[in-house]
């Protein structure tokens, strides 16, 4: 094991000294100081003045899992407080993405004296123009790309606006960060929520971000958050089962629900009522299982002379809270940027798209390029949305492709450790395990074993998947991998990550396959 854990201390580029402190025993005291954040103490006033002076408070947020965690927080702690507070979550396919003048028109209408936006806001003008206009107080709350100017807000509390960091965070973390401030304590729950806004959003599993996921993971009590565990089904709360069963499972309602009973999600994470958690839960897990069953039966064509193209620009008749999940795939499949559109559902001549990037495209520098072909667009380096009119669709192409020659991805060699089939075991697990939590900017570790024969693979029924025990509660897991392929060689080398599965009560360590590669092995 000394081997293996100075080959892991080689593979993250770190020694003994900072492995020791990336493991360190946590406290709720190594949480940051929430007034690094300029702005924070002037928010904190606004919201204890509402309170006071009873007001009525708006929460908007946003139809993913950060701005499902980020109303969350913000409104069980208002609603702790005693505070008159309401709060919405935008549908997708009605409302679009951020606070838009006919809502801010409503809030106003309603008599509300105080909007707070969780992660929408920083480019909402008009908006919060309206809103400001109109005698409200307005607090934006959010870890989008600000544009040069920034809107009229009261207060702003963002990672970089507000200059507590140069590294990316949630707006869910940033929602936890103002509940310490307003409480003067850490509340285990809200930096839970926090911390599965983390993974949920891909930011970086480093420093703040790391700590607060571990935290979160280390005082997870079982039993004493009961929507969390229904969404976890049984498995550890870690940042494993938050981006595989938590984040997944949420993300679905905002995906594919078309109405405004995407709003009961936060019913379901801040009511005590078991019966109604329960209810709700039964949808969520109907809403993801259709996520699951469109996406996989998705057609999706791409020909040979897309694949002539420095990127992949598609227009498929899908639902649009799908198109980021194809847009993912086809990235992963072909390593170029990708745009893949939809119809606007309120208006066929729009055309709504989501974009993903790898290392060395950063979509949002690419949209200020385009943007005089784009009604709206927004998202982070990697990933955003887009909206263009359906006419436009051929310059847009022409220009994205301009953009993918100027700026291609750059692909990264990918590091591994190599192992023996006998590794795969409970003790080497643990011992990587250490270095987690993995995510963004921390990956977890690739393995590689070296001459496995293919004649002592098993498969399963369908001959698809790469099913083997290895013994001692191990387990050589690989998926879509079918026996033909694999078989046309004598040995294979495997590439794959080890993780801990308990089904039905029982834990195994699996190792599970990503790709593989003939042997040399003759």
């Amino acid at each position: 094991m000394e081997e293996l854990f100075l080959k892991l201390l080689e593979y993250y580029g770190i020694d003994e000294q900072k492995y020791d402190f990336l493991t360190r025993p946590l406290s709720f005291n190594d949480v940051p100081n929430p007034y690094l954040f300029n702005g924070m103490d002037k928010a904190v006033e606004i919201v204890k003045k509402a309170i006071d002076n009873h007001q009525k408070i708006m929460i908007y947020g946003d139809y993913d899992c950060d701005g499902v965690m980020s109303t969350s927080i913000i409104y069980q702690l208002l609603k702790s407080q005693g505070a008159d507070v309401g709060y919405y979550v935008p549908s997708r396919y009605i409302d679009g993405y951020g606070l838009n003048i006919d809502r801010a028109k409503q809030i106003v209408e309603k008599g509300y004296k105080l909007l707070i936006t969780v992660d929408n806001g920083i480019t909402a003008f008009d908006s919060i123009d309206y809103c400001k206009n109109n005698g409200m107080n307005v607090i934006i709350i959010d870890h989008h790309q600000p544009s040069d100017t920034l809107p009229s807000a009261d207060s702003i509390i963002h990672p970089q606006v507000s200059n507590f960091s140069k590294i990316a965070t949630s707006a869910g973390f940033c929602c936890f960060m103002f509940s310490y401030a307003f409480l003067k304590e850490v509340d285990p729950y809200f930096l839970t929520l926090g911390a599965i806004s983390i993974i949920s959003d891909m930011m970086p599993l480093v420093e703040f971000n790391r700590d607060a996921v571990r935290l979160a993971s280390e005082n997870y009590t079982e039993e004493k958050y009961y929507a969390l565990d229904l969404l976890k089904e049984g498995d550890e709360f870690n940042y494993m089962s938050i981006g595989m069963r938590i984040s997944p499972k949420i993300n679905a309602v905002g995906r594919l629900l078309k109405t405004t009973k995407i709003n009961h999600l936060i019913t379901f994470l801040t009511s005590d009522d078991k019966k109604t958690i329960l209810e709700i839960y039964k949808n969520i897990e109907q809403i993801n299982e259709n996520r699951k069953y469109l996406s996989k039966n998705a057609e999706i064509n791409i020909d040979d002379e897309d694949l002539q193209k420095p990127g992949i620009v598609k227009v498929f008749d899908i639902e649009e809270g799908l198109i980021g999940i194809i847009a993912n795939r086809l990235l992963n499949d072909y390593k170029r940027p990708v745009i893949v559109f939809t119809y606007d559902c309120k208006d066929e001549t729009i055309l709504k798209g989501s974009c993903r990037a790898g290392e060395g495209f950063n979509i949002v520098k690419c949209f200020e390029q385009l943007k005089d072909l784009i009604i709206n667009a927004g998202g982070h380096a990697f990933a955003g949305g887009v909206s263009i009119k359906k006419d436009n669709l051929n310059e847009f192409s022409e220009q994205f492709f301009k953009q993918c020659s100027l700026h291609p991805i750059v692909e990264t060699i990918e590091k591994n450790i190599e192992i023996n089939i006998q590794d795969v075991n409970l003790s080497t697990y643990r011992l990587i395990n250490t270095f987690s939590p993995f995510g963004e900017e921390w990956k977890q570790p690739l393995l590689k074993i070296c001459d496995i024969k293919t004649s002592s693979l098993t498969f399963s029924k369908t001959n698809e998947h790469i099913l083997t025990n290895l013994g001692q509660n191990a387990k050589l897991v690989g998926f879509n991998f079918k026996r033909t392929d694999i078989q046309s060689n004598e040995y294979i080398d495997v590439y794959g990550n080890m993780n801990y599965y308990i089904y039905r009560g029982y834990g195994n360590v699996q190792f599970l396959l990503k790709k593989y590669k003939p042997s040399l092995k003759k």
